[in-house]
């Protein structure tokens, strides 16, 4: 698939040994894609946060955030499977949502009427200039997967889905699943 085909919803890989440590082993959202630029949340990096309530209304209902990229690493993101309850949030494939009405937000999470396995919060969010993700893809830094529905992407083990994608993608990206991060230190 090329950066052409492209679009909100989809996922990029990080290849195998990018020599990136910030996104190596990486699962990326698309949230944004045109002529301005890519942005996406890295769904497969849960992050302790020592004082959520600094983060707002969100820190006070939950402990369990997720590193989005190293952009706007000051701002909380959220993806749901419940438009109908939020307005304003953008459709990203069939039942993932990005965004929505903040006040709206609090007042569900104020009165319990948005379950925690319905959403998913990120701080922090990735980009990419026009061009440079391009660029990227043909120096293979990523492939890009299709979309997958939300109870994939903010299931219980979000922390194995580079794994679960390397392994789908059969041989030779098998051999690199079972690796170390840095193969030089094996």
């Amino acid at each position: 698939m090329s950066i052409n085909e492209l679009r909100k919803g989809q996922l990029l890989c990080s290849k195998p040994y990018i020599g990136d440590p910030f996104f190596e082993r990486t699962v990326v959202l698309i949230t944004e894609h045109g002529k301005n630029g890519t942005e996406g949340l890295i769904i497969n990096q849960p992050i302790e946060i020592e004082n959520p309530e600094d983060i707002g209304f969100i820190g006070a209902f939950t402990r369990s955030f997720y590193r989005g990229g190293p952009v706007a690493n000051n701002r909380c993101y959220y993806i749901h499977n419940q438009p109908q309850l939020l307005p304003d949030s953008e459709p990203l494939s069939e039942d993932i949502h990005f965004g929505g009405d903040p006040e709206v937000l609090e007042q569900l999470l104020n009165s319990f009427a948005i379950d925690k396995a319905s959403i998913r919060f990120y701080i922090g969010i990735s980009g990419w200039e026009p061009g440079q993700l391009q660029r990227e893809i043909e120096e293979n830094t990523w492939f890009i997967e299709d979309a997958r529905p939300f109870s994939w992407v903010c299931g219980e083990s979000t922390e194995h889905l580079w794994h679960d994608i390397i392994k789908d993608k059969g041989h030779p990206y098998t051999m690199y699943a079972k690796g170390p991060i840095n193969p030089d230190l094996n």
